[in-house]
């Protein structure tokens, strides 16, 4: 499992093992775009894209907005 870090703050945001860094990239870049409820907290959600950095973080830039989003590995713990 993978959790999705915004500049270094833990958030809500789970994927899969099997989910790759472009798959992310498209998530949040679609969650920038379409989500009316603004997720990222940003000033001018509307002129923001993410874009994929060779370091494995994702970047949302635009005119009043800078965010480093990172992905960390989580390990589930089974109870039994």
């Amino acid at each position: 499992m993978k959790r999705l870090l915004i500049n270094e703050t833990p958030t809500m945001y789970f994927f899969e093992d099997s989910t790759t860094m472009e798959q992310i990239e498209k998530w949040v870049n679609e969650q920038i775009w379409y989500n009316a409820s603004n997720p990222f907290n940003l000033n001018e959600q509307f002129s923001a894209k993410a874009i994929w950095l060779v370091d494995g973080t994702i970047e949302i830039i635009g005119d009043e907005d800078s965010a480093i989003i990172s992905i960390i590995p989580v390990t589930t713990v089974k109870i039994v």
